[in-house]
């Protein structure tokens, strides 16, 4: 990343590692995320001493492997040391993956013709997902309700039911198929304040992925099967098929981001 970058020690999906983006990125690009998220929380909670106000909902959607939680929770920390938008906290949509026991049991016909399919073949897939769960706790999130998030927990690959309180003025729900444009999901639209994706191309996306699972003992031929076979196709599902956002970045390089849209 270079010499001129901010660098944060996060904690993502149970794991701790370091994340930087380049001071230009963070000037240009991020610090005006937050200043638009802090004016819009300004429209929602017009008063600092208002009571029962729902929280400001933010969606962060990309494909796998762009970085899109280690963007979120870099925000976050950004927030509090920049003290804008500092009322911000970043849930994952991953809470929302049914449990393992529930994948194990359990078959779909997916889009393409495929199937049966055991979920738990193709976890991460939108099929996977609890979509009535998310969609119920979305939308008692926006009428006020700060009921505990779930958490995936990737130490143990299954979910940890409310895991976290939500207490953030500004809540950033991040995940892959939050503006996938399919019947049931493209719902979600209409449940959040703003909506920010994150393009970037199947190339960038296959390297980086590839390299994550080398990374975690792999050998570079079973990395780019289980591309091939699990990964390749949600890349390809989000980049076909997702809905308008508010906001588009691309990512640029090794990690960082470029304003894009609007």
């Amino acid at each position: 990343m270079g010499a001129a970058a901010l660098s944060y020690e996060l904690e993502v999906n149970g794991f701790s590692y370091p994340a930087s983006f380049s001071v230009g990125c963070v000037n240009a690009v991020l610090m005006r995320l937050l200043r638009r998220w802090e004016n819009l929380r300004l429209a929602v909670r017009p008063c600092e001493d208002a009571k029962g106000e729902r929280p400001l909902v933010v969606f962060l959607c990309a494909p796998p492997g762009a970085g899109k939680s280690t963007l979120g929770q870099f925000l976050v920390r950004l927030a509090g040391d920049a003290g804008c938008c500092e009322g911000l906290q970043c849930l994952g949509m991953d809470g929302f993956h049914h449990a393992q026991a529930y994948l194990s049991s359990h078959a779909v016909t997916m889009p393409q013709g495929m199937g049966p399919v055991c979920l738990a073949a193709i976890k991460g897939a939108p099929e996977s997902f609890d979509l009535a769960g998310l969609t119920g706790t979305l939308r008692r999130l926006r009428a006020g309700s700060r009921e505990p998030w779930p958490r995936y927990d990737r130490r143990i690959h299954d979910v940890v039911a409310d895991a976290v309180p939500i207490v953030g003025d500004v809540v950033l729900v991040e995940g892959n198929w939050l503006l996938l444009d399919e019947p049931g999901w493209r719902d979600l639209r209409l449940l959040c304040d703003d909506a920010v994706f994150l393009r970037a191309s199947e190339e960038q996306l296959r390297d980086r992925l590839v390299r994550r699972k080398v990374k975690g003992g792999l050998t570079p031929a079973e990395a780019l099967d289980h591309y091939r076979r699990v990964d390749g196709p949600n890349v390809r599902r989000i980049l076909d098929a997702h809905g308008e956002a508010d906001v588009t970045l691309d990512l640029v390089g090794e990690g960082d981001v470029r304003w894009v849209l609007p």
